[in-house]
């Protein structure tokens, strides 16, 4: 593959909803690019591997995206000569890349390969020697061993497993006249893989028509094939299966509602997107995902959110001008939203996604075969700590982000609140910040009790930390207990994206009395902190209410959502609590950032902890 530039994505644009510009992410060479794939490596980096036609034919290409900056492109084989169909791509327990490909030599010798990314190059080996087709591999992060899936010949669906090299064969379907199709493969939460496959069917007129099937791992053994759903007339075509994080599988697939003409072939202009969950020992009805229309749904992807555990659907859709567009639609818990559009005209087809566990959706499609790739960011938290500090001394507070490596951003501003009477003398430090060794340039005002503070400069900022020290003289008429809320006005980020989710903080007036004093105080202030974080399965969440009235105290838990987890009430001198990683209702919630607010009265104090899985 042809190297040209590193590109650096910055300073995003608003298109559709809360998306990212849109990027393009191979070379560009005018050559046919096709059947995108992607996977975040242990690093939160996404991988893109495509397949594209060069003078001495197919080769299979990846880049990668780390701190906002596309890696050169390059191959994952040695050899050009490829077979031009998709590729299956995952991440083993090492944090490490894999991808699956067919092979073929001279058109003579089909072969299934794999490469693994050693963290300098990647590594060759045959998987099977006499198969040919559509590929997908899946990691079992509890054992490290990967499932490997492909079209055998003729028109079967093969499974191998790597576990310190390639062993086992499955023949899933066991048909001898009808052509298995595109295998997909997930892991759940017992290390059990999960396959579906598009399994051919002859209709009354001799044109192919078509099911969804799938398979389970059963001990040592895969169960039989069996139909999804009713068969019916209509042509099915790429199924994909996904393990929910609380281990429910779901898949989506489109049908084709109508034949293009009477000679009986199936790519027409109507078909739509549907979906099933495997609940109780069984599949779901099958139901519609889309808003139903006269036109072409077709090639949907499904991943989860990490903050919520639900399922998000990309699919590529044609109107009646024949432009492409991709759309989303996110569950809600209880049913799949309307679908939103959130790409122009796409041009061709193909859509795959995922998120990180920061929350960043990445979605990776054809443009008039050409690779190109969407952001959904995931909201930055912000938040001023909470400071105490004694009358006529200066003050410090920090003012903290969370992560920012799928965005990388050149320009922060924030204006804060607070009370003018208690703290005097503003000054901002990048001193002992992430920003302190760039060339970024502070900036700062006040007006009446707002502080007005914009950060900006050349050096990509991709990680969090401390993005700023305020520091204040504390005044020397303050009190003893006397407070004020630091809180945020706004705070944006490049042009608007990400968003971000503040978290005020407090300052309060402590002064240090003698025992002959026989003074006490109160102090209307809440501590608290949870340990461990990053945690899984639990973590402690303790705190202290230094206040005169702890009724109807409470902690509450929410996603990044703003969705509400779970709820606890705090009795009288409980110091702590520990949350299971489970909501209300006693399901597990996935790996991802979650906040807590602990509620006194008037109140509050919000921070931020990671369930990592």
């Amino acid at each position: 593959m042809k190297t040209f530039f590193i590109f650096l994505i910055l300073l995003p644009i608003l298109l559709f909803g809360e998306w990212s510009e849109e990027f393009q992410v191979n070379d560009p060479d005018n050559q046919f690019d096709n059947c995108v794939d992607l996977t975040i490596d242990g690093n939160e980096c996404p991988w893109f591997f495509w397949y594209g036609n060069e003078d001495q034919g197919i080769g299979y290409a990846y880049k990668k995206l780390e701190n906002g900056i596309f890696s050169d492109e390059g191959i994952i084989n040695d050899e050009i000569g490829n077979y031009g169909t998709s590729i299956g791509s995952c991440t083993n327990t090492d944090g490490n890349p894999w991808a699956l490909w067919p092979y073929l030599e001279n058109d003579q010798n089909f072969s299934i390969r794999a490469s693994q990314w050693n963290g300098f190059d990647w590594e060759v080996e045959i998987v099977d020697e006499y198969s040919l087709g559509e590929t997908d591999v899946a990691c079992d992060e509890s054992s490290g061993k990967l499932w490997g899936f492909y079209e055998g010949i003729p028109g079967r669906i093969i499974g191998r497993v790597y576990d310190e090299g390639w062993t086992g064969y499955w023949q899933l379907d066991d048909t001898s006249e009808i052509d298995s199709r595109s295998p997909i493969v997930d892991v759940d939460n017992e290390g059990n893989p999960w396959i579906v496959w598009h399994e051919g069917l002859i209709d009354n007129i001799g044109a192919p028509a078509g099911e969804v099937y799938y398979s389970k791992l059963e001990g040592n053994v895969f169960s039989a094939g069996q139909c999804i759903g009713i068969p019916d007339d209509k042509m099915i075509a790429r199924p994909q299966i996904a393990i929910a994080p609380d281990g429910t599988p779901w898949v989506v697939w489109c049908k084709y509602m109508e034949k293009d003409d009477d000679e009986g072939y199936w790519c027409g202009r109507k078909s739509e997107i549907f979906f099933s969950r495997f609940i109780n020992d069984n599949w779901t009805t099958p139901e519609m995902l889309n808003t139903p229309d006269d036109f072409y749904d077709k090639y949907p992807s499904i991943v989860f959110d990490p903050a919520t555990g639900f399922p998000t659907v990309i699919w590529d859709g044609k109107l009646e001008n024949n432009e492409r567009y991709l759309y989303s639609a996110k569950w809600n818990g209880t049913e799949f939203e309307p679908e939103e559009m959130i790409a122009g005209n796409s041009g061709n087809y193909w859509a795959e996604s995922a998120y990180d566990e920061n929350g960043n959706l990445y979605i990776a499609y054809l443009r008039s075969m050409e690779i190109y790739m969407m952001i959904d960011y995931a909201p930055v938290i912000c938040s001023a700590d909470s400071i105490e500090a004694e009358p006529a001394n200066a003050v410090t507070i920090p003012i903290n982000i969370t992560d920012l490596a799928a965005t990388g951003t050149d320009l922060i501003s924030f204006a804060l609140i607070y009370d003018t009477e208690l703290l005097t003398e503003i000054n901002v430090s990048l001193e002992n910040t992430i920003l302190a060794e760039t060339d970024w340039n502070c900036e700062y005002s006040q007006n009446g009790n707002q502080l007005s503070v914009t950060l900006s400069g050349d050096d990509i900022v991709v990680h969090g930390g401390t993005i700023a020290n305020l520091e204040f003289i504390v005044s020397e008429n303050a009190q003893n207990g006397d407070e004020t809320v630091l809180h945020f006005e706004s705070f944006i980020f490049n042009e608007g994206l990400p968003e971000s989710i503040t978290e005020d903080g407090i300052f309060i007036v402590s002064s240090t009395f003698s025992e002959d004093d026989q003074i006490t105080e109160n102090l209307n202030f809440i501590k608290s902190h949870n340990y461990p974080n990053p945690f899984n399965p639990s973590t402690t969440i303790s705190f202290s209410l230094t206040t005169e009235n702890t009724e109807n105290t409470e902690l509450i838990i929410y996603n990044l959502k703003a969705q509400k987890i779970r709820q606890y009430s705090i009795l009288n001198n409980q110091s702590s609590i520990i949350w299971d990683g489970k909501d209300d209702n006693g399901n597990k919630v996935s790996s991802g950032i979650y906040l807590y607010k602990i509620k006194v009265g008037d109140l509050s104090l919000t921070k931020k902890m990671i369930l990592m899985k």
